[in-house]
């Protein structure tokens, strides 16, 4: 009886151990990231152009989080929520996004330093997006050149 029940824990363990399984050794899993999938918030990011356009050159250290179905960042220095405009390369998933330039992945809720800077209304960035921004999504706005 003592020999089945040693048999039994090691089958559940073998189970367990193997349906949570990660290849976290795959240096190029990272960069699969798929970018035609459904997301549950709005995103607004810049048109892809064959030009390339100048960006600030700031620096936000903050969280991204979802706001009235808008992805934001919440900078630590003085708590100001932006909306985050994307640069043509960033990539997105349900809780993260990624930057194929430079490598780097922000999870939503942990600390993210974005590169970019403060713009306005006015800026003609505005004329330069794949889609309107939602009327749910106000400034300030923050325009993103990557992930840092």
């Amino acid at each position: 009886m003592k020999c089945f029940r040693l048999y039994y824990i090691f089958i559940v363990l073998w189970i367990l151990t193997s349906c949570s399984y990660r290849d976290d050794h795959n240096i190029n899993s990272v960069t699969s990231i798929p970018t035609n999938i459904l997301l549950p918030y709005s995103i607004t990011k810049l048109k892809s152009t064959l030009q390339q356009r100048p960006f600030p050159q700031a620096l936000a250290i903050g969280r991204l989080h979802i706001e009235n179905n808008c992805l934001r960042l919440i900078t630590e220095q003085d708590n100001t929520s932006y909306l985050v405009i994307w640069s043509t390369h960033i990539q997105f998933q349900q809780n993260s996004v990624f930057d194929p330039k430079s490598g780097q992945q922000a999870l939503f809720g942990m600390e993210a330093k974005i590169g970019g800077g403060v713009i306005h209304l006015s800026d003609s960035v505005f004329g330069e997006l794949e889609s309107p921004i939602n009327s749910d999504c106000l400034g300030p706005y923050w325009l993103a050149s990557g992930i840092q």
